[in-house]
């Protein structure tokens, strides 16, 4: 099963929640284990895509599910696997960003 980010923003956000938690919070333990969560989810999710929570009312087919507590991950199935389209901070105004 495939596991594909949507490039420009997901990559982007990924990067800027590693560099956050290693240097902000200065543990590169919490960045490696937020990646590592974030893989192994994905890589669950890829397998078996409907297990995520619907979000419709934000785009038609996204789902989410929760890495670490605090990251929201936003997909939509595809052919043999998933796009990640956002991982945002669960604080984050969702209406606005997928509107």
């Amino acid at each position: 099963m495939a596991v594909v980010s949507h490039l420009t923003h997901a990559l982007n956000d990924i990067k800027d929640i590693v560099n956050y938690l290693a240097d902000e919070r200065q543990s590169i333990d919490a960045a490696l284990s937020f990646f590592d969560e974030l893989d192994q989810k994905s890589q669950q999710y890829s397998r078996q895509p409907a297990m995520g929570s619907p979000r419709n009312e934000l785009l038609i087919g996204l789902r989410c599910f929760v890495v670490k507590k605090s990251y929201v991950v936003y997909y939509r199935e595809i052919a043999n696997g998933i796009e990640i389209l956002r991982v945002l901070h669960g604080s984050v105004d969702v209406e606005r960003v997928f509107s």
